[in-house]
């Protein structure tokens, strides 16, 4: 499991642009930290725009998650 919470990530992102919403950083936490350490995630996001978000997520999910969206 990642040490760094999904505002932290977000913080520190340099590459393509995330515009999540910060409010949602403490719920995402919340309901999918105990999902982290899984050593294969499947994750779809709808309207990804540029794709900033799943280089996080790719940060969160530290064990390679598969991400893809459509």
């Amino acid at each position: 499991m990642t040490d760094k919470k999904l505002a932290t990530l977000y913080a520190e992102h340099v590459g393509k642009v995330s515009d999540k919403w910060s409010s949602y950083f403490d719920e995402y936490d919340r309901i999918l930290a105990a999902y982290s350490e899984l050593r294969r995630i499947r994750l779809l996001e709808i309207g990804i725009q540029n794709g900033g978000s799943l280089e996080i997520w790719s940060h969160y999910f530290p064990m390679r998650a598969e991400a893809r969206g459509l």
